[in-house]
């Protein structure tokens, strides 16, 4: 008789070996040893060394539904859907990329971008080529809407009994051999404001009534760390470091001044609750910002994205010691880059590196999109990271 979930099986079979293999075990000497969040996209802390940096390649989820087909619609919705889809994921890019991405015995749950708005009321769109995203209609029309919100129901709200099913069918299919890791409140407090908002009222909001902007950055921040109590207490565990997702904090859309005003008292005081900000994010410009994002206390690790100046960002973080995640443009320096482009990226970034004494850092190939076509682009990435490799070993 055959097994009700034998493809499931040989997968997760297939994936384990994955993370025994003697390249994944190598791999994960290069990163702390802390787990990540649950979250979908890879990430980890780099070791400090004098030597090479690693360097990751991220394919974003609609590189998978080009490459084999993951329909992303029923990935988001549906839990065997869900673990098929990450478990291939793992297995293409083990086989596609020879990067020092390292590979978990867990599945992190995580339902996209949308997930934290949809909480408060925001509708999702989804389409089975593209993860999930926003609607644009604001939930807070008027500033008096915000008396009448609610926070969150952890087990009714919005998306949240999706996450339950996702939890508990995903750990049935595993049968304890993979950990499943429900999912992370993972969106700054900004990012709520500016989709509830919306982004021209909140705009106008912060030039004409700053203490609305505040009250809002209350509402939500207090929401976060009541949400994320009730996850500990359902998992029977600490709250635990938390992450802070926001690619809506960027320049020019926030000026430094307004960062310092509406955004970083409410970070910090997320840092004090979790303990520690295991990562701050943003795919944004966030050099003019930099200077005052690495005064948030416990912070672990922060990005500089390939829409940033590198050094401006790396020559305010250099002194600080937080490791530091720094990412190339997918399309201006890898998808669209001559090979002479390619390696003069890498090198300046090295060089940098090594001339502000930076130890604890890795280079990141930022959201891969399909271009050119999967085998194309997997090529190109396949070249890039040929190159990059040179350039960090020299």
């Amino acid at each position: 008789m055959a097994r009700p979930h034998a493809d499931i099986d040989e997968l997760i079979d297939s994936y384990l070996a994955l993370v025994e293999s003697p390249d994944n075990r190598a791999r994960g000497e290069k990163w702390e040893p802390a787990s990540p969040s649950a979250y979908y996209y890879w990430q980890r802390v780099p070791r400090p060394t004098e030597g090479p940096m690693p360097l990751v390649v991220l394919s974003m989820n609609a590189f998978y539904h080009h490459a084999f087909g993951l329909d992303l619609r029923g990935f988001y919705t549906d839990p065997q859907t869900y673990l098929k889809g990450y478990l291939a994921a793992c297995l293409n890019k083990f086989h596609w990329f020879q990067d020092d991405t390292y590979f978990l015995p867990e599945v992190p749950i995580w339902l996209g971008p949308s997930f934290e708005p949809n909480l408060f009321g925001k509708g999702v769109l989804y389409a089975e080529d593209k993860d999930p995203w926003i609607d644009q209609e604001p939930v807070l029309r008027a500033r008096q809407d915000l008396d009448r919100l609610e926070p969150p129901d952890f087990r009714r709200s919005g998306l949240m009994p999706v996450v339950h099913s996702m939890y508990e069918e995903i750990g049935r299919l595993v049968g304890g051999r993979l950990k499943v890791r429900f999912t992370d409140w993972l969106r700054g407090p900004f990012v709520l404001a500016f989709h509830l908002r919306g982004a021209v009222n909140i705009l106008m909001d912060m030039v004409d009534d700053p203490a609305f902007v505040h009250r809002l950055m209350r509402f939500v921040t207090d929401a976060r760390k009541h949400w994320c109590e009730q996850r500990a207490a359902f998992l029977g565990e600490d709250v635990g470091q938390g992450d802070l997702y926001n690619d809506e904090v960027n320049v020019p859309f926030l000026s430094p001044a307004f960062y310092r005003e509406y955004v970083l008292p409410y970070e910090i005081e997320l840092s004090q609750f979790h303990g520690q900000i295991g990562y701050w994010h943003s795919c944004g410009d966030t050099g003019p910002l930099a200077a005052t994002i690495r005064t948030i206390p416990h912070l672990k690790m922060t990005n500089i994205s390939g829409w940033t100046d590198f050094d401006l960002a790396a020559t305010a973080y250099a002194k600080t010691g937080i490791p530091l995640e720094a990412n190339i443009h997918p399309l201006r320096d890898l998808q669209q880059a001559t090979e002479t482009e390619m390696r003069s990226k890498v090198t300046c970034i090295a060089r940098r590196r090594r001339d502000l004494g930076i130890k604890a850092m890795f280079i990141r190939v930022d959201s891969l999109e399909l271009l050119h076509g999967v085998a194309h682009d997997i090529g190109m990435a396949q070249r890039w990271l040929q190159i990059a490799r040179d350039c960090v070993e020299e």
